[in-house]
C-alpha cells in the first residue's frame, strides 16, 4: 500500500470486498469487484441486510493474488445502528446568563412519543 493506492503487480489479481456475517443481505459475505479498465478504481453501492442488528462491522477489501492466495488490502469499520425514531426526549433549559463553571438551576422536561409514562 501507497498511501491511499496499491500498485498492482500483476494483472491476473481479483480484487472483493469480505463482510462480517449479518452486514449485508441473504447472508452474502464476498462481492467480487470489477475496477475501472483506465482508472483501476471500482465502486460498489451495498445494501444492508434487512434484519441487521445494531453494531459495529467490518468490511475487508481483499485481493486474491494468482496463487490463489488472499491478501488484505485494506479494512474499514461500518455501523449498523436502529433506524427507529426516538421514543422520548429530555429537555434541558438553563439561564441565558449562566457562565461556565457557576452554579445556577436548570429546568428540565422529560416528554415520550409513545404514551409510555416517564418519571423524574
Amino acid at each position: 500500500m501507497k498511501g491511499d493506492s496499491w500498485e498492482i503487480p500483476d494483472k491476473d489479481i481479483r480484487f472483493f470486498l469480505e463482510f462480517e456475517e449479518g452486514l449485508s443481505p441473504g447472508g452474502l459475505s464476498t462481492i467480487w469487484l470489477k475496477p475501472d479498465s483506465n482508472t483501476g478504481s471500482f465502486v460498489e453501492a451495498l445494501e444492508k441486510a434487512e434484519d441487521l442488528k445494531p453494531g459495529t462491522y467490518t468490511i475487508y477489501l481483499k485481493a486474491q493474488l494468482p496463487d490463489d492466495s488472499y491478501k488484505t488490502l485494506d479494512t474499514i469499520s461500518v455501523t449498523g445502528a436502529d433506524p427507529r425514531a426516538p421514543t422520548a426526549v429530555l429537555t434541558v433549559t438553563t439561564p441565558n446568563w449562566a457562565r461556565p463553571n457557576s452554579t445556577f438551576s436548570v429546568e428540565i422536561k422529560t416528554g415520550s412519543y409513545i404514551g409510555a409514562s416517564l418519571r423524574d
